[in-house]
């Protein structure tokens, strides 16, 4: 008889055979199915994606009308089939370039061309409804993206597994840091001191009869280990776990076992460099570097839900048939009460769910 799951003890060597036991990847149905089960779940109620698309095209076409205005702004059109960094970076630059517009009439050297733009007040609309609700483009994506995993893996009588850690935030166990991040890590961890519940992100997939989609949370040192043994415990293929770590853990032997090859499909996998990942800005301890953990969860679920990678700077690298993706975070620096109202903002769309 198999012993009780908890008792087990996961070694490299007893991961090798444990592998054995948990069922091996069966052929995955066509991707267009998963990216048809994603376009639905961005089409269902408090879709802010496709409002933040919508509006942001619209600033980019009026933007495109302006006789003599010229810039370096990709003026294509954003599609929901864009990665959402992407769609978030492209936002950005079009708020910018509108901003900068606004305030051409004060600038005298550009006052002619100043005299051209009127600002239509249905673009001011536009960008007001963005600047409110683009913090929550990336943490709705996460959710659409595992609903849309969730529901292709149930149909097909298979489980999910989602799996991170969180060692490589600096300064994780100072009190700021820990404070600034509640909000986030709240939906997303198990509660404190309870680490064999599910979290609050958990529990409302699983009310929403997706309940083969599971969470893990760990230690650099255990993170390999637990993945394997909740894989046991569910009977969840290697090839539909999803593991965002930093590259420290994903280096470890533990790891090798959960790792694709050509010949075989396995985990998922975004390894994290941290080498430009810092506390605060060098010489001022009051300005914080954003934490970009929810984008590089959500490129990690969209990239293995089959959406492609185009010109995206957190990108080092790329191995689409190991994969395996290399994240090289480099976020700005900002003071603690902007970064707890971003982090306000992101935690919003999980709790709106």
């Amino acid at each position: 008889e198999t012993p009780p799951v908890q008792e087990q003890k996961f070694s490299t060597n007893s991961t090798e055979s444990l592998s054995q036991s948990v069922k091996q990847p069966s052929p995955e149905p066509l991707q267009d199915e998963v990216l048809a089960l994603y376009n639905a779940a961005n089409s269902e109620v408090n879709n802010i994606r496709g409002c933040l698309i919508n509006k942001t095209n619209a600033i980019r076409k009026f933007l495109k009308s302006i006789d003599g205005f010229t810039d370096d702004l990709r003026r294509e059109a954003l599609t929901k089939k864009d990665l959402s960094a992407k769609i978030y970076t492209e936002i950005e630059k079009t708020l910018e370039t509108i901003g900068y517009i606004k305030k051409l009439e004060k600038t005298v050297h550009l006052q002619i061309l100043a005299d051209k733009v009127k600002v239509p007040e249905k673009i001011n609309q536009h960008i007001d409804y963005i600047s409110k609700h683009l913090p929550e483009l990336e943490p709705e994506s996460i959710i659409n993206s595992l609903i849309a995993l969730a529901r292709l893996k149930k149909k097909h009588n298979q489980n999910l597994i989602v799996a991170f850690e969180t060692d490589w935030i600096p300064n994780k166990t100072d009190q700021t840091q820990h404070d600034l991040l509640f909000p986030i890590f709240k939906e997303l961890l198990p509660p404190d001191g309870r680490p064999n519940e599910m979290s609050r992100l958990e529990k409302k997939l699983h009310a929403m009869k997706l309940d083969n989609v599971f969470f893990v949370h760990s230690t650099s040192k255990n993170l390999a280990g637990e993945i394997i043994q909740k894989a046991y415990k569910t009977a969840t293929e290697f090839s539909n776990i999803i593991v965002m770590a930093s590259q420290k853990t994903i280096d470890s032997s533990a790891f090798n076992i959960l790792k694709s090859t050509p010949e075989k499909k396995k985990a998922f996998i975004a390894s994290i460099n941290t080498s430009k990942t810092k506390y605060c800005k060098e010489g001022n301890y009051n300005l914080i570097q954003k934490v970009l953990f929810i984008k590089m969860l959500s490129l990690t679920i969209e990239l293995a839900l089959g959406l492609k990678s185009k010109d995206l700077s957190i990108i080092s690298d790329y191995d689409e048939e190991n994969r395996i993706v290399f994240l090289l975070p480099d976020a700005d620096f900002f003071e603690y009460n902007k970064l707890m109202t971003d982090y306000k903002a992101e935690a919003q769309a999980f709790t709106s769910l």
